[in-house]
């Protein structure tokens, strides 16, 4: 039996659609919680004015696959109608969600829907994907068959980490850098009482989520406009996706204490067998003990007792972020271009020589839509 595909808009999700899409996120081999229900829904009232279509695969009545995509006109990185996989501001990853052995079969008739179905290309654009991603490696496999190409624009190494069996997540952190964190963990202690915490659930949560936007609204990210309660759609958004995600379980806010001060908070979602960070934020009266890095060793530090089933956990971090002190492992991550076939290799060629011409004039590959801004105080 072959795979068909459906296409629809995000409001046109029916509750049976949203929790088959939610449970073949939980399965799928490469889980993660930025191609799932719980955030795109949020993220595409919240977070993205221009339309959002969905493409959902079906094997009989089973669904096998999903992608979010955008029509996007020609641009200098890529001179042809294309299709974007759906990416936000506070999207780390896109691609295709798809089930176990599904794959090929996914990425052929996503091919297929871009020559004859109702949103059509001769390219993709991916932003942040994981290269080694079953979903990735699918698509580019059958792009290569049809006479397209996959053209890559950037790439860097995401810290992550793999847990092995008979291993603690906190064996990989150097000696070194525990010690220090250790240090600063006592020296903390001495103002005032330390403490760290999950909180999951419960009426708690709420208190959990305010607390968490006001701590990631201190310090530069406040200063800069770049937080989440510097904007009211960003702010609405996590509000939701917390809400969302809490009815399936997978929210967890890591938090530090001192006394009775929560000095430190992450939010992190819990997908599969991956546990993925999303945002962070420290009080920077507190920076002197490094709260942020505190937060992420409590958390490492209660992985093998609260979710002994977790076999990876994704910092979605830059390369060079503080994490890659702590964490040992990478993943390459990866940006470009799926040409579908020879129009679209022989025009993503030719546009290369654009790029920087492009880039001087400070034109991206893509479009990342940004949400008014609204400056509020730090008190």
């Amino acid at each position: 039996m072959g795979i068909t595909v459906r296409w629809g808009g995000i409001e046109d999700l029916d509750a049976h659609t949203y929790a088959a899409w939610s449970e073949l996120g939980e399965r799928a081999r490469e889980a993660t919680p930025f191609l799932m229900p719980q955030f795109i829904v949020p993220a595409a009232r919240w977070l993205s004015p221009r339309p959002l279509r969905v493409a959902l695969f079906q094997r009989g009545r089973e669904l096998v696959g999903v992608g979010c995509f955008s029509a996007e006109r020609p641009n200098p990185f890529a001179p042809v109608p294309h299709l974007l996989a759906y990416c936000t501001l506070h999207s780390f990853r896109t691609g295709l969600l798809v089930a176990p052995d599904e794959a090929d079969g996914v990425a052929h008739a996503l091919l297929a829907a871009t020559r004859y179905g109702p949103l059509r290309g001769h390219a993709i654009a991916l932003r942040a994907v994981p290269e080694d991603d079953d979903g990735f490696a699918a698509l580019r496999r059958a792009a290569c068959d049809a006479g397209g190409a996959w053209r890559e624009l950037s790439r860097f190494a995401r810290p992550i980490l793999h847990l092995a069996p008979d291993t603690t997540a906190v064996d990989g952190i150097s000696h070194k850098l525990l010690k220090s964190l250790r240090r600063h963990r006592r020296r903390l202690a001495e103002q005032a009482p330390y403490s760290s915490r999950l909180v999951r659930a419960g009426p708690e949560l709420r208190a959990a989520t305010e607390r968490h936007l006001s701590l990631e609204h201190h310090g530069w990210k406040g200063e800069r406009g770049s937080s989440m309660l510097s904007c009211p759609a960003s702010t609405a958004f996590f509000r939701e996706l917390v809400e969302r995600f809490d009815a399936i379980g997978a929210v967890v806010f890591s938090e530090v204490l001192a006394g009775d001060e929560v000095v430190g908070s992450s939010s992190n979602l819990l997908v599969g067998r991956t546990l993925s960070a999303f945002k962070i934020g420290w009080h920077p009266a507190r920076a002197r003990y490094s709260p942020g890095l505190l937060t992420e060793l409590a958390l490492l530090e209660s992985i093998e007792t609260t979710w002994p089933h977790v076999e990876k956990f994704d910092s979605n971090a830059a390369q060079d972020s503080y994490l890659s002190q702590m964490l040992p492992h990478s993943e390459a991550i990866v940006s470009g271009f799926v040409a579908t076939g020879r129009t679209g290799r022989l025009a993503l060629g030719a546009g290369r020589v654009a790029h920087p011409f492009a880039r001087a004039l400070g034109l991206q590959p893509w479009h990342v839509p940004r949400p008014g801004r609204l400056t509020l105080p730090q008190a």
